[in-house]
């Protein structure tokens, strides 16, 4: 097959200055298409991937990152290791010592384990019964002194207000004009222990009656009326010729008024008009049997 050149001529004369031969120009004009085709596509290949490029440059630097990571937590475990390693050595030397001793062998310190456990075992029941016997005795003591208290006034506390009672000075008349003068301050219960400390100590004595009346009025200003009550009886019975029976009587009466036993408080009240006539409690009963409608309500 020959090329004429008129056809040769489409491509100019420039290549080598000459007429190309006739069967080399067609593949010339090949490569230099392929050159041609193969940098285009490469131009364009790398602009479409440029941004594909920048991340896996991102990532490699990542990685290279976390491997350096991973390098510097080998070396930190490697000098720990070695750290250890050197303790275990100490360590071995020390038990390769006591087993020279024979001192140290498992089956002596099984025993020894075993008899240390035994004796905390002792010392702990020991322990328990040193327990009871000391709360025995805590409360042994302060059973005693607050009986002391109640009697003489806290020793651990100051006089300076005057409401404490000296041992020295205990007597009925002091005790109870104490104990009054607290039931007048509304200090009910200081005044109530201080009468029944008179009471308890000096059951025979004059002012005993009044101790028991009052401790009633102490128990009534607390709103405890049935125990008030109590105490009134027991001044009416433990002293049934004393010189405060009406006003015993007078007291029982009001307070089974307060708790709406009118019958009962209204007989204590005809006891005392009829057995007291003369008894400057009498004309307050008189009005209160009177005015027993007031006092109480319809049972």
């Amino acid at each position: 097959m020959e090329w004429s050149s008129q056809s040769i001529s489409l491509f100019g004369d420039g290549y080598g200055g000459g007429a190309v031969p006739t069967r080399e120009a067609p593949i010339f004009l090949m490569k230099r298409w392929c050159l041609s085709v193969l940098l285009l596509s490469t131009f364009c290949f790398g602009c479409v991937t440029n941004g594909r490029f920048d991340l896996h440059v991102k990532k490699h630097l990542k990685l290279a990152n976390d491997v350096q990571q991973i390098r510097n937590k080998q070396v930190t475990m490697l000098s720990q290791l070695t750290r250890l390693q050197v303790q275990l050595q100490k360590l071995d030397q020390i038990f390769a010592q006591f087993r020279k001793k024979g001192q140290y062998s498992f089956a002596n310190i099984g025993v020894k384990l075993d008899e240390l456990r035994t004796h905390h075992q002792e010392l702990l029941g020991n322990f328990q019964i040193l327990k009871l016997a000391h709360d025995k005795l805590i409360k042994q003591h302060q059973k005693l002194l607050e009986d002391y208290k109640r009697r003489f006034g806290d020793p651990m506390a100051s006089n300076a207000g005057g409401n404490q009672v000296d041992i020295k000075v205990l007597d009925p008349p002091k005790l109870y004009k104490l104990a009054k003068d607290l039931f007048d301050q509304g200090k009910y219960v200081e005044s109530r222990e201080h009468l029944k400390t008179l009471v308890k100590r000096f059951k025979a004595h004059e002012l005993t009656d009044d101790a028991f009346l009052l401790i009633g009025q102490c128990f009534e200003k607390t709103n405890k009326v049935y125990e008030a009550i109590l105490w009134y009886n027991d001044a009416l019975k433990k002293f049934p010729n004393g010189d405060q029976v009406d006003h015993a009587l007078l007291k029982l009466g009001t307070a089974h008024y307060k708790i709406n036993a009118c019958p009962e408080g209204r007989a204590f009240l005809r006891r005392l008009v009829r057995k007291h006539s003369r008894s400057k409690y009498a004309s307050k009963a008189r009005k209160l049997i009177r005015n027993m409608r007031r006092h109480c309500r319809k049972r």
